[in-house]
């Protein structure tokens, strides 16, 4: 213990002998190697006792100093590297699965939301239909004159037969005592009620003209609908007897009384019959387009 004492006093005033003699070690000390020691005039000085010269402190420093790639990679080192990157791996994974599930959940309520605005769209531009007003009728000459005389009379001649299109102030009957009978406007003769040299009573319906140029519908309507129905409104026709045609007319006049039986009123509607389809006395089908 003396030697190391000595040793210890000879390192605090900074002599250091260059090579160590054996004496410092005492034959107490013998449980330590008799072999020379390392220099040490590159280990730091301090107080305590010498560190044994397993620590080489130029090679540790060297280590310390050695560039990154030149280290040896421990087993650990590499260990906790690969399950840094499966962590980033799986971390990266995960939010391009959240990504792409917004994605597809948000172009999936776009077309929702886009389909719903379509149908929305196209239940507000959709047309209105509008009511319709129905009813049965019978279809009347534009225009009927029946010839009669306001006196007994005899016929001396009749001048035109059914068929006939007369013209207005053309002879029609010739009387024994009156002379001629005329008609008063354009139109067919339809029928003829009396004969040549035979004798009529007064106010006899001698014979009948009609104006078919145009056919006049007289149809009755709901009362519900009179509210509604205004001169000018269009009108659809259509007959049993001619299967498959629909002509059109208006509205041209509405009688303003009720029929207390059928709760319905009578409408005329007007149909342009140049070609004489519909005959006088069809039974006919209307249907009007009530007003709002």
């Amino acid at each position: 213990m003396e030697g190391h004492q000595k040793n210890h006093r000879q390192f605090q005033s900074g002599h250091v002998p260059t090579t160590a003699p054996t004496t410092a070690f005492s034959s107490n000390d013998s449980d330590l190697p008799h072999t020379p020691p390392p220099s040490m005039a590159r280990w730091p000085l301090g107080p305590g006792p010498i560190k044994p010269p397993v620590l080489i402190m130029p090679d540790a420093s060297a280590k310390r100093r050695s560039p990154p790639s030149l280290r040896p990679r421990s087993g650990l080192q590499t260990t906790r590297k690969a399950a840094r990157k499966t962590t980033r791996s799986r971390l990266l994974w995960t939010m391009t699965s959240i990504v792409v599930v917004l994605s597809v959940m948000v172009g999936v309520t776009w077309i929702d939301t886009k389909a719903v605005a379509d149908v929305m769209f196209f239940q507000v531009n959709m047309p209105r239909t509008a009511p319709v007003a129905v009813g049965n009728g019978i279809v009347f000459p534009l225009q009927r004159f029946d010839l009669s005389y306001s006196t007994n009379e005899q016929v001396l001649e009749i001048l035109v037969k059914v068929g006939d299109v007369v013209q207005p102030n053309q002879a029609l009957v010739r009387l024994a005592h009156h002379g001629l009978l005329t008609s008063p406007m354009r139109g067919t003769v339809t029928a003829i009620n009396i004969n040549p040299n035979e004798i009529f009573s007064a106010n006899m319906r001698l014979l009948t003209i009609m104006d078919e140029t145009a056919a006049i519908v007289h149809t009755n309507l709901p009362l519900a609908t009179f509210a509604h129905i205004t001169p000018g409104l269009a009108a659809e026709v259509s007959s049993p007897a001619l299967p498959g045609q629909t002509f059109e007319g208006t509205v041209s006049n509405i009688i303003p009384q009720a029929d207390t039986q059928t709760d319905t009123f009578e409408v005329w509607v007007r149909i342009d019959n140049q070609k004489e389809v519909l005959l006088p006395g069809m039974k006919v089908s209307v249907r009007i387009a009530v007003a709002q």
